[in-house]
């Protein structure tokens, strides 16, 4: 459930910051823009897991997971100091006039659902991202129990398997 539940926030972060970007950058630095996104990403997915694995080795599991849990709370106030705000858009009015966090996210999915790129490119997402998610579960209870490999090993496997991310995020502008 918790896969689940952190597949569909991914996804609407992933919907959220590309449907931001274009707001924030010119139309000709587009390509650019989401270039840095990916690399940024790609390095966090390369330096995170050791990063990880070394903070459990050395501190304990609950240590690293707050550490994580400040990190969030770290990335959330940098995007609170973003300086350019996009005008918001005149919402649907409610049959009932009155507009809830509810009504705004039924609409919000309503129009990703019915809209011809956007409604795959959610779907693959929330797909991807969940089973993504129960392999890496079911990975980890693996390569622990059978293995026998620690948290900075796991770290260092994480870190390799995601150096094409890095590779593809360099060549992307070019390849655009």
């Amino acid at each position: 459930m918790v896969a689940f539940a952190v597949g569909i926030c991914t996804v609407f972060f992933d919907i959220a910051y590309g449907a931001y970007l274009p707001f924030l950058v010119k139309r000709e630095q587009l390509v650019e823009g989401n270039t840095k996104l990916e690399f940024t990403n790609s390095a966090a997915r390369i330096g995170g897991p050791p990063l990880a694995g070394g903070l459990i080795v050395l501190l304990g599991a609950p240590f690293a997971v707050a550490i994580n849990a400040l990190s969030y709370a770290l990335s959330s106030l940098f995007v609170v100091f973003i300086r350019k705000r996009e005008p918001l858009p005149e919402p649907d009015k409610p049959e009932n006039g009155k507009s809830t966090i509810f009504e705004d996210v039924k609409q919000g999915l309503r129009y990703v659902l019915t809209h011809p790129l956007l409604r795959p490119t959610a779907i693959f997402g929330l797909v991807t991202n969940f089973a993504l998610a129960m392999v890496e579960a079911v990975f980890l209870v693996y390569v622990v129990r059978s293995l026998g490999l620690e948290a900075g090993a796991i770290g260092i496997i994480f870190s390799i398997g995601n150096v094409g991310l890095l590779a593809a995020a360099a060549v992307a502008g070019t390849i655009a």
